[in-house]
C-alpha cells in the first residue's frame, strides 16, 4: 500500500505572520498605485516642461533670424560693399564671423548667383544661383529665407537668409547671405535650460535629419520617416509624444516649426529626453516609501512574532499539552479554572467541556462495551468470525464451555475446525461453508461438533458472508442444540411407539377374536369328556395355547395401552417387598440384588399385576445382560421433575413423582440397541431365548399409568431404567376382591350383533346352552332391523363396538330409541377406557373385554341383566 507525502500545513505563528504581510497589502497597494500615479504625473509635467523648452528654443531661433535680417542690413551699409571691394569687404566679414558664432559663413552673392565675398571659403569656387535664398530674395527684393540643409562651403546643417541691396534703379545689385549654424541653439539651450543628456533633433519637412546632438553622422541627411515619433512630428506639428529613445528605452520627445509661418519651408525641431530623469524622483519617492513600509512591516513581524507567542501560541500549546494527555488516554486532563481572555478563554472553556462530554461518553462507551462483553461472554451462544480457508479470528469464550478446547485453538491453527467437525457430518458442512463464501449466501447449518471429551454434541450454526481486508470472511454465531436434538429424538421415538402400539392394538383385537372362539370350543369340549379320555389331554394343549396367546395379546394391548386395567392405589414399596424372594431366586447366587425403598414413598395409581410385570421384565432383562454376574440395584423414591426436564422429555408434565429405578452392571447397550429398545419383537437375544415383547409391554404399562421412562445406557458400563409415576393424592388401600360366583343361566331373550362369524357362533352355542334365547346379526343395520322387526321384549343388546355399517355404539343408541329399558353390553378387543373415548354409551351399559371364556360370558350377562353393569 503505498503512502501519500505528508502535507505541509504552516503553523499557527507563520499564519500570524501572513495575517500581518496580509494587513500590509494594502498599505502596498497605496504606495504602487501612488507610483504610478506620480509616474503618469512627472511624464505629463515631463511633456509639458520638454514642449516649453522647444518653444523657447523656437522662440530664440526666430530671434536669430531677426538678429541675421538686422546684421545683413547692417552690413548693406558698408562702403565697401557698395564700391564693390571684395577683399576689403571678406576681411569685414571674417571679423563680423569670429564674434557671432550662431553663424556658419557671410557672403555676398552678384544677382547671377556667383559668389564673390564670403567670410569661410573662397567665393570662386561656387555657384550659388540655384539656391531657394537667392531666388526668395530676387523675387522679392526683400528679406528671404532658404530651406534647412547642409551647406556646400561649410558642410554644416545650416539654413540661409538673404538681403538684398537695390541700387538707384531700384534692381538689385547685389544679395548679402548669413548661414545661421544649426548647431548654436542646442547649445544655447543646454546652457540654460535643457539637462546635458537631452537630445536635439532637427528634421525638414520630409522627415530628413538636418541635425542631431550628440551627432550621429551616419544618420544626417538620411530620411528617418518611417519612424513613429517623426511620423508623429510631421502629422501633428507640435506637441509630445512618448517613444523608443536613442538607448532603446522609452523617451519623451517635443516637437514644434521652426521656420516662421510666413516660409514656404518648414523645419522642426525636436527635443529628446529620457524617462530616467523624468523619472527620477518618482523613483526616490516610491523607494522610500517602499522602504519605510519594508521597516514597518518587518517591525510588526517581530512583535507579531513574540506578542503570538505571549498571547496566542502559549494558551494553544496548553491546549496541544492537554490533548495529548487526553489522546494518550488520560481523559480527565483539563486547563481551566484558569482561562486565557477573550476569545482563547472561550475556546479553553469549549476544550474543557469537550473533554468533560468525551470523558462521559468515554464511560458511556466502557460500560456499553462492559455489558456488550458480558452478553457475549455469558451469552448461551458462540459468537465467531471465521476464515474458511484459515484460522477464526475471533471465537467467543463460550466455545470453551460447550467443547471442552480453548477459544485460541480455533484461532490459531488452521485445520482445528474441520478436525472437530463429526466425520459424517465434515463434508456437508465444508461445502456449505464454501457456498455460503462463494454465492454470498446466509448459512444455517445443524452439525455434530466432537468435544475435548470425544463426546459429540449437537450445534446450530447461523451466519452470514462478510469481506474484511480483501478476505472472506464468516460472521455467525453457533447454538447447543443438542437438548432439543434429543428431545427431537424422544418425540420421534414417541411418534413411532405410538404407530407400532396401533398396529399392535389393531392385531390384538383381531386375534382377541379368534383366540375367544378357540378358547371358548376348547373350555367346552373339555367340560364334556372325561379326563381318562384320549382326547382330553391334546384339549388341555390347545387350551394352554389358547391360553398363551391370550397373555401375548395382552402384552401386544399392554403396549398399544389398549389393554382393560385394574388400577389401585398401591404403595410400591409393598410390591416389592412382596416380590423380593421370588426376584432373589430369578436372580440365582450369582447376582446380588440390592433393594433400596425409600421410607414414607407417596402412592400411586396402577394396576398391581402391570406393576409386577413391569419388575419381573427389568430384572429378566438385567439378569440376562449380566452372564457372569453383577449387581441389581432397586430403588424408589419420591421425585419432583421441574420445566428444565419436561423441556427436554416429551410428553413429561411437571409436578411430583414416584422413581423406580432399576440398574445393573452389565454389557450396556450401544445407540441403535437404545433407538429400537421399546419396539415389539425386537430382541438382542439369541433365536428361541425371547419374544421381544418384555420392554415393549413395559413401555405401554408406564404410558397407559401415565408415567414416562427413561434409559441410560453404555457399552461395558451397565444400564438404568429410571421410571417416573405421578404421586396419586388418595391414600386408601384397595379392598380384596371377592370370590367370582359360578356362572348361572337364564330364559331372557339377547340381540347378538358381532361380525366375526366365529365368535358370533361360539358367543350363540354359549348363550343358548345356558338357557339363552338368542338371535343374532352379522352388522348393526341388521340387527337394528332385527329389532324392529321381533315383536316380543329383548333383555340385552350383546354387540361388539367395531363392526362394518352400523358400529356397537351407534346400534345401541338406535335400539334403545326402539325399546327403552334395554341393557346394553358391549364387547371389544380394546380396553374400556378407549371404548370410552367414543361418543358415550347411555347410561348404564357394560363393557366386556376380549378374549373371555364361556364362563366369563355366562357370568356377565348374568351381572348385566341383574342390573349389576359396573361390576368387570
Amino acid at each position: 500500500m503505498s503512502l501519500n507525502p505528508p502535507t505541509y500545513h504552516p503553523g499557527l505563528r507563520v499564519r500570524l505572520l501572513l495575517l500581518v504581510l496580509l494587513a500590509v497589502l494594502p498599505a502596498l497597494a497605496v504606495i504602487v498605485y501612488s507610483g504610478i500615479e506620480h509616474r503618469t504625473l512627472a511624464v505629463h509635467h515631463a511633456q509639458i516642461e520638454a514642449l516649453r523648452v522647444a518653444h523657447v528654443a523656437g522662440q530664440e531661433h526666430s530671434r536669430a533670424f531677426d538678429d541675421a535680417r538686422n546684421l545683413l542690413r547692417s552690413l548693406s551699409q558698408i562702403p565697401s560693399i557698395r564700391r564693390r571691394d571684395w577683399t576689403e569687404t571678406t576681411g569685414i566679414l571674417e571679423n563680423v564671423l569670429r564674434e557671432n558664432p550662431l553663424y556658419a559663413n557671410l557672403g555676398v552673392i552678384l544677382p547671377n548667383g556667383t559668389l564673390v565675398c564670403s567670410a569661410h571659403i573662397a567665393p570662386s569656387r561656387l555657384d550659388l544661383a540655384d539656391r531657394a535664398y537667392l531666388q526668395r530674395a530676387l523675387q522679392t527684393r526683400r528679406f528671404a529665407m532658404g530651406d534647412y540643409q547642409i551647406g556646400r562651403a561649410t558642410g554644416r546643417p545650416t539654413v540661409n537668409v538673404a538681403y538684398p541691396l537695390l541700387d538707384k534703379k531700384g534692381e538689385v545689385d547685389v544679395v548679402l547671405f548669413a548661414a545661421l549654424d544649426l548647431k548654436a541653439p542646442k547649445e544655447h539651450l543646454v546652457s540654460t535650460h535643457f539637462d546635458t543628456e537631452a537630445v536635439v533633433w532637427i528634421i525638414d519637412s520630409k522627415g530628413t535629419l538636418l541635425f542631431r546632438d550628440p551627432p550621429e553622422p551616419k544618420w544626417i541627411g538620411n530620411s528617418l520617416a518611417d519612424r513613429p515619433f517623426i511620423q508623429t512630428v510631421l502629422r501633428e506639428h507640435e506637441g509630445t509624444t512618448q517613444a523608443e529613445g536613442r538607448d532603446g528605452q522609452p523617451a519623451i520627445f517635443a516637437f514644434l516649426p521652426l521656420i516662421p509661418d510666413t516660409s514656404t519651408q518648414r523645419a522642426y525641431l525636436v527635443v529628446e529626453n529620457s524617462t530616467a530623469s523624468a523619472f527620477a524622483d518618482v523613483r526616490r519617492t516610491l523607494v522610500r516609501n517602499l522602504a519605510v513600509l519594508l521597516g514597518t512591516t518587518l517591525l510588526a513581524l517581530v512583535i507579531a512574532w513574540f506578542a503570538g507567542n505571549a498571547f496566542v501560541l502559549r494558551r494553544i500549546n496548553t491546549l496541544a499539552a492537554t490533548a495529548a494527555r487526553m489522546s494518550a488516554g488520560n481523559l480527565d486532563a483539563h486547563i481551566g479554572p484558569d482561562y486565557g481572555p477573550a476569545e482563547i478563554g472561550e475556546l479553553e472553556r469549549a476544550f474543557d467541556s469537550m473533554a468533560a462530554a468525551l470523558a462521559r461518553r468515554d464511560q458511556e462507551v466502557r460500560e456499553a462495551e462492559a455489558k456488550y462483553r458480558s452478553l457475549v461472554e455469558e451469552s448461551p451462544v458462540v459468537m465467531y468470525i471465521a476464515d474458511p480457508t484459515g484460522p477464526a479470528r475471533y471465537v467467543s469464550p463460550q466455545f470453551e464451555v460447550f467443547t471442552g478446547y480453548p477459544a485460541a485453538q480455533w484461532t490459531t491453527e488452521p485445520d482445528f475446525w474441520h478436525r472437530i467437525i463429526h466425520p459424517d457430518d465434515r463434508d456437508r458442512v465444508v461445502a456449505e461453508y464454501r457456498r455460503c463464501v462463494e454465492e454470498n449466501q446466509r448459512l444455517v447449518s445443524e452439525y455434530r461438533l466432537v468435544c475435548r471429551d470425544d463426546k459429540t454434541r449437537w450445534f446450530r450454526d447461523t451466519g452470514i458472508p462478510v469481506a474484511k481486508d480483501g478476505r472472506h470472511l464468516i460472521r455467525g454465531f453457533l447454538v447447543d442444540i443438542t437438548d432439543r436434538k434429543r428431545v427431537e429424538e424422544q418425540f420421534h421415538q414417541a411418534q413411532k411407539m405410538e404407530a407400532i402400539g396401533r398396529l399392535a392394538g389393531s392385531v390384538a383385537h383381531d386375534f382377541n377374536n379368534l383366540l375367544t372362539v378357540i378358547g371358548g370350543y376348547t373350555q367346552l369340549l373339555l367340560a364334556r369328556f372325561a379326563p381318562s379320555d384320549p382326547l382330553t389331554a391334546p384339549l388341555q394343549e390347545v387350551h394352554q395355547a389358547a391360553q398363551r396367546a391370550a397373555s401375548l395379546t395382552r402384552r401386544l394391548l399392554a403396549f398399544s395401552r389398549k389393554q382393560a386395567v385394574r388400577t389401585v392405589i398401591l404403595d410400591l414399596n409393598v410390591v416389592l417387598e412382596q416380590m423380593k424372594n421370588m426376584l432373589q431366586r430369578l436372580m440365582g447366587e450369582q447376582i446380588q440384588l440390592s433393594l433400596r425403598c425409600a421410607p414414607q414413598i407417596s402412592p400411586i395409581l396402577a394396576d398391581p399385576g402391570q406393576i409386577e410385570q413391569v419388575v419381573m421384565n427389568l430384572t429378566v432383562n438385567a439378569r440376562d445382560a449380566m452372564p457372569g454376574g453383577g449387581m441389581l440395584s432397586i430403588e424408589t423414591r419420591n421425585m419432583e421433575l421441574d420445566e428444565t426436564y419436561a423441556r427436554e422429555n416429551v410428553g413429561v408434565r411437571p409436578g411430583s413423582y414416584v422413581l423406580l429405578s432399576v440398574t445393573d452392571n452389565g454389557t450396556g447397550m450401544n445407540a441403535d440397541t437404545k433407538a429400537h429398545l421399546f419396539e415389539p419383537f425386537f430382541t438382542t437375544k439369541e433365536p428361541g431365548k425371547g419374544t421381544g415383547l418384555g420392554l415393549s409391554t413395559v413401555y405401554g404399562i408406564v404410558q397407559h399409568a401415565g408415567g414416562h421412562i427413561n434409559v441410560y445406557s453404555e457399552l461395558g458400563k451397565g444400564t438404568a431404567f429410571k421410571i417416573y409415576f405421578p404421586r396419586s393424592a388418595e391414600t386408601a388401600p384397595s379392598a380384596a376382591s371377592p370370590a367370582e360366583p359360578p356362572p348361572a343361566g337364564g330364559s331372557e331373550t339377547i340381540l347378538l350383533a358381532e361380525d366375526d362369524a366365529q365368535l358370533r357362533t361360539f358367543v350363540h352355542s354359549t348363550l343358548t346352552n345356558h338357557g339363552y334365547k338368542v338371535f343374532e346379526a352379522p352388522d348393526g343395520q341388521q340387527a337394528l332391523q332385527a329389532s324392529q322387526a321381533y315383536q316380543d321384549r329383548i333383555h340385552l343388546l350383546l354387540t361388539d363396538t367395531i363392526m362394518p355399517r352400523m358400529d356397537g355404539i351407534a346400534l345401541a343408541k338406535a335400539v334403545i330409541a326402539q325399546r327403552p329399558g334395554i341393557r346394553i353390553l358391549c364387547m371389544s378387543g380394546y380396553t374400556e377406557e378407549c371404548a370410552r373415548h367414543q361418543p358415550q354409551l347411555p347410561e348404564g351399559s357394560g363393557f366386556m373385554a376380549k378374549p373371555f371364556t364361556s364362563d366369563q360370558l355366562v357370568r356377565r350377562v348374568r351381572q348385566m341383566l341383574d342390573g349389576r353393569p359396573a361390576e368387570s
